[in-house]
């Protein structure tokens, strides 16, 4: 999305838009573990995970708590926040370097190869894009998933 010359600004490139999209994925993983499996029986499965010994608890409960809670949701929107600013950032660095060059001089030289690396990462970021929403997708169907079963 907004990969177009002189609008080049995705979406996803604004930290809002991808934690009000895990904001969702999350309450959504959230109500399915609760309505299917009970609040007691979500926070037990997901905090005491089977086969450990009891006193291995004390320290895996709280850790698995903060990773779903907490760590999982943000990473989850930094991923897609910092890879779409980022290739933005490229554009927009090689697209000021071919504008800033372009002259009478040996800077035109320099200037068309800067534009030729700004279609390349054009090209790119378009692929970057496409697999990052499959990579969202993927872990956003995985966790919720993960919610309806009993075990971890």
């Amino acid at each position: 999305m907004s990969v177009v010359p002189l609008a080049q600004f995705p979406v996803t490139s604004r930290i809002a838009y991808p934690a009000v999209v895990v904001g969702l994925v999350w309450l959504t993983y959230m109500y399915l573990g609760m309505r299917n499996q009970g609040p007691w029986g979500f926070f037990r499965t997901l905090m005491f995970p089977p086969g450990l010994p009891k006193w291995i608890y004390v320290l895996v409960a709280p850790l698995e708590l903060v990773h779903i809670v907490v760590t999982r949701p943000f990473t989850l929107a930094v991923r897609l926040f910092a890879n779409m600013f980022a290739g933005h950032m490229l554009l927009v660095t090689f697209s000021i370097a071919s504008w800033y060059l372009l002259g009478p001089t040996v800077g035109a030289l320099f200037a068309g190869t800067s534009f030729v690396i700004v279609v390349t990462l054009l090209a790119f970021e378009l692929f970057i894009q496409g697999l990052q929403a499959y990579i969202f997708t993927l872990l956003a169907a995985s966790y919720i998933a993960g919610a309806l079963e009993a075990e971890h």
